[in-house]
């Protein structure tokens, strides 16, 4: 699976892909979060390659579970603090406004780091030591700037 955190308003995920055989090696580096048309950001994990593809989808449409799904989110949405939480096919729940939360196979090991008040390259160099899904590499995604319209010159 892997590893994505929340902390303050920003998520970071790692990049390791994974896809389902444990005798395989990682096919590559991919973006765990991404951009619904809403503006929200969704960190998405999952043991599926693609499974952010279908998420993705399943929310753009306003569906608020996914019946078969396989993954664990945090949806960060703008004007609203905190994150929210979805969880297979269960609804979407929050917001939630603690500092910081961990999603994916190294999510303990990023949890015991970040009340620990590590920095977030510590917490997944910590994650990717104890946890073999988790890499010590990562992103980092912020909500999107929406600009406002100018108002035209008289």
């Amino acid at each position: 699976m892997s590893l994505v955190v929340y902390r303050d308003g920003v998520l970071y995920a790692d990049t390791r892909a994974w896809g389902g055989e444990s005798n395989l090696p990682s096919p590559g580096a991919k973006n765990k979060v991404v951009y619904a048309d809403d503006g929200a950001m969704l960190g998405i994990t999952s043991g599926s390659l693609g499974e952010a593809s279908n998420v993705l989808a399943a929310y753009n449409d306003g569906l608020t579970q996914v019946e078969d799904g396989a993954f664990s989110a945090i949806v960060v949405k703008p004007g609203v603090p905190g994150y929210f939480y979805w969880l297979d096919g269960y609804p979407i729940t929050g917001p939630f406004e603690e500092p910081f939360y961990a999603i994916g196979t190294g999510a303990k090991y990023a949890l015991g780091a970040l009340e620990a008040n590590a920095e977030i390259a510590e917490v997944f160099r910590a994650a990717a030591k104890y946890d073999y899904f988790s890499d010590g590499v990562y992103r980092t995604f912020k909500l999107k700037q929406t600009r406002k319209p100018r108002k035209p010159r008289s």
